[in-house]
């Protein structure tokens, strides 16, 4: 027996700590935060989830109350849900489809229809003298009538300068090909005061035959001979999407390094646009959104169907949407700061200011162009304690509940 004696108490230990956890979490009360609506529909209020932080740990605000993640039981504390919170889609797909998503971490890179479930990481290979890697395409597809599934891993092409990093910003269905978009960077070169160049890729995937069909560079940074530096960045990529998506949308920005008075280098931006790329048909187009003289203060998002632009004009918020397929412009004004904390989501924007303790939450329409609701965030407290609880919230992101 005295063998086992370790084990023994080991496995007391555990058991003492576990409950310890449950007894604490127990007795412990936290604030009540809770999202009150002001105006509008209440039933809209009821799909917000307020992401944050109140000095205890995040929680999620909802207009029925707060949930505190130190609530959360120690099993539930390493749920794998954990690492899509914010995102209803992927934790949809958790749900209908766990045994597909176990061990996939890229929110970018996942995509879903009638045929496909698939999915595409890039993962690091082997590290080269000259300080690049050997980068590996994972992809991982199921066949969504014949239920049968394929994974395996790819050679990401070399380029001409060594990639100092590659991720995924979306995946597509084009015909029978997947289509892995990703962002390649050169190796970090000191000398440049731009940092380093990227490179938009658009790999054509032959999934069923485990082979990459061809390496297609849709944008390509570039310094000018007058020294400027024209950037892209992609504009998919600030929100996961697994829905199908034949156009892409991408930023240009244009900026040089020019020197103060002093003799202080700094960059200065000037001309900013925004381009789509159709997947299907390989065209590029130009939109008209963004206005020449307020380029730099514009905010411009990417959704499945839209391309949306915030700007200031006066105490009100101009928002204009590009319709991605009739490429029309729609354009209004509501109340609010372009500086707030703004989150686009499909076809709602959601917009979170604080001033003081005085907090309001908006969400507007984009298809429709008006305001949905507006509320506000409260807490189960009276007075002083009321504005120190308020004062100490922290909103990070605002999301639509599953």
């Amino acid at each position: 027996m005295k063998r086992y004696w370790f084990t023994t108490l080991l496995m007391l230990f555990i058991v003492a700590c576990i409950g310890s956890y449950y007894v604490s979490a127990a007795l412990k009360s936290y604030p009540d935060y809770r999202l009150v609506v002001e105006s509008g529909d209440d039933k809209e209020a009821d799909t917000v989830i307020l992401h944050g932080e109140a000095g205890i740990g995040s929680l999620e605000i909802t207009s029925k109350g707060s949930h505190y993640r130190a609530e959360e039981s120690f099993f539930q504390s390493f749920a794998a849900s954990n690492r899509f919170i914010g995102d209803p889609d992927l934790l949809q797909l958790l749900k209908d489809h766990r045994n597909f998503m176990r061990g996939k971490q890229s929110t970018n890179g996942f995509y879903k229809d009638n045929q496909v479930l698939a999915y595409a990481e890039i993962r690091n290979g082997d590290l080269n003298a000259d300080g690049s890697r050997n980068f590996k395409l994972y992809i991982s597809a199921q066949d969504m009538e014949k239920k049968t599934n394929a994974s395996f891993e790819l050679d990401v092409p070399a380029g001409k300068a060594p990639y100092g990093w590659v991720y995924v910003t979306d995946v597509q269905l084009i015909g029978s090909e997947l289509r892995v978009l990703t962002v390649n960077s050169e190796q970090i070169r000191e000398s440049s005061p731009f940092g380093y160049l990227q490179e938009i890729h658009s790999y054509a995937i032959d999934w069923t035959n485990q082979r990459i069909v061809s390496d297609k560079i849709l944008l390509q940074d570039k310094k000018m001979d007058d020294g400027q530096v024209m950037q892209y960045s992609s504009l998919n990529a600030q929100q996961s999407s697994i829905a199908p998506q034949e156009v892409q949308a991408y930023r240009q920005t244009t900026s040089k390094m020019v020197k103060d008075q002093d003799g202080n280098e700094y960059m200065k931006s000037g001309t900013d646009a925004v381009i789509t790329y159709n997947l299907k048909t390989g065209q590029m187009e130009a939109v008209p959104l963004l206005e020449a003289d307020n380029v730099n203060s514009e905010h411009v998002y990417a959704t499945e169907d839209a391309v949306i632009a915030l700007s200031q004009d006066g105490n009100n918020v101009r928002i204009k949407r590009y319709d991605l397929q009739s490429k029309a412009i729609t354009e209004f004004t509501v109340p609010g700061s372009v500086d707030s904390n703004n989150m686009v989501i499909k076809d709602r924007l959601y917009m979170y200011s604080l001033n003081g303790q005085n907090s309001r939450i908006v969400s507007v329409d984009l298809t429709k162009g008006k305001v949905v609701f507006t509320g506000s965030i409260d807490v189960n407290e009276q007075g002083a304690e009321r504005a120190k609880l308020l004062k100490r919230l922290q909103v990070y992101s605002i999301y639509p509940a599953v």
